[in-house]
């Protein structure tokens, strides 16, 4: 299995939203935007009234972040910057 590694803006944008420790509004869509793109599946926002979702994806989510960062793009890869819901 090939590990997956985040786009280099993904992968600093991820850092910042740690090390706030807070999930705001903002941090909350970017988590669930990569946790859809990386874990392949349709784009929500979970429920902030329980954090047992929150903490499982981004748990997941660290695992892909301990693997870097990459620069190049895929073929028509979406990112945070062009995403639209």
């Amino acid at each position: 299995m090939v590990k997956q590694k985040l786009q280099r803006k993904e992968y600093v944008k991820f850092k910042d939203v740690k090390t706030q420790r807070k999930l705001t509004v903002e941090n909350a869509e970017f988590v669930a935007f990569i946790h859809s793109k990386y874990y392949k599946h349709s784009y929500y926002v979970p429920c902030s009234c329980s954090p047992v979702t929150w903490n499982q994806w981004i748990a997941q989510l660290n695992d892909v972040y301990d693997n870097g960062y990459r620069y190049k793009l895929y073929k028509d890869e979406v990112t945070w910057e062009n995403f639209e819901v």
